[in-house]
C-alpha cells in the first residue's frame, strides 16, 4: 500500500535528509526525569512571598491605619524617654540607638503620614537627624529596612499587645531573606500574649502570596 504523505512532508521536500530515530536529538534529562515523577529535577527557588494589600490608602501595607497609629505613638513615646535620658547622661546610648535603628527598620514615621527618618526626629523629636543616625551606626546596629511582610507582622504583634495589654518586646534581627521575629514574653503572660498575636497575625496568611505579581497591559504611553 503507497503512503498517503502529502508531497508537502519534510521527508518528500528537495535537500531535505531525515537521520534514523536513534541519531535524532532527545529531551533534556531534566526534563526526562520530571516526566517520570522526579519532581524535585527541576526545581526552582520559590519567590519571596509578596504582600497584597488593596486598601487605596494604607500607611505601612498589610496593618490597619488605627494600629500603625498606635504603635507610632507607643514607639514615639519610648523615643523621647530615651532621649530625655541621653540628653542626662550621654553614656546612656544603648536604649536610644536601638529605638532609632528599629525606626529605621520599621520605617516607622508612615505610621504618621511623615516623609522621612528625618521629618521625624527633627520634628516631633528635635533631634538632629545626623547626629540620630550617628549614634546608630556607632552602636553596630542594623539600619536595613525590614521587607513589607516583616513590617506587617512585626507591627501587628506589637498592636497586638497593646490591644491586650500584654507585656512583651518584638524585634527583627537579620537582614533580608535572613530576617528572624522574636518575641520576648514574661513567662507567666506568655499564653495571653501569643494568642493575641497569634489572632493578629493569622489573616497575613491570606494577604501574603508566592504567586508572581500579574502583569499589567502597558499604557499607551510605554508603548
Amino acid at each position: 500500500m503507497k503512503s498517503r504523505r502529502s508531497k508537502s512532508h519534510p521527508s518528500h521536500r528537495e535537500g531535505v535528509v531525515r537521520g534514523p530515530r536513534e541519531a535524532r536529538r532527545g529531551l533534556d534529562p531534566a526534563f526526562t526525569a520530571l516526566a517520570a515523577g522526579d519532581e524535585n529535577r527541576l526545581s526552582r527557588p520559590r519567590p519571596r512571598p509578596r504582600l497584597r494589600d488593596p486598601r487605596p490608602i494604607a500607611l505601612v501595607p498589610g496593618v490597619k491605619n488605627s494600629e500603625a497609629r498606635a504603635v507610632f505613638e507607643q514607639r514615639h513615646d519610648r523615643l523621647q524617654a530615651a532621649l530625655a535620658a541621653w540628653r542626662e547622661d550621654p553614656s546612656a546610648t544603648e536604649p536610644l540607638a536601638r529605638a532609632l535603628a528599629e525606626t529605621l527598620q520599621l520605617r516607622l514615621w508612615r505610621a504618621r503620614s511623615l516623609t522621612s527618618f528625618e521629618a521625624l526626629t527633627e520634628q516631633l523629636l528635635g533631634m538632629d537627624a545626623g547626629t540620630a543616625r550617628a549614634l546608630v551606626a556607632d552602636a553596630g546596629l542594623s539600619t536595613t529596612p525590614a521587607r513589607d511582610e516583616t513590617v506587617a507582622c512585626w507591627l501587628r504583634a506589637e498592636a497586638a499587645l497593646l490591644a491586650a495589654d500584654a507585656v512583651g518586646r518584638v524585634m527583627v534581627v537579620g537582614d533580608g531573606d535572613a530576617e528572624v521575629l522574636r518575641l520576648e514574653l514574661p513567662a507567666g503572660g506568655a499564653p495571653r500574649a501569643l494568642r493575641a498575636i497569634g489572632r493578629a497575625l493569622a489573616p497575613l496568611a491570606d494577604d501574603v502570596s508566592d504567586r508572581p505579581a500579574p502583569r499589567r497591559p502597558p499604557r499607551r504611553d510605554e508603548r
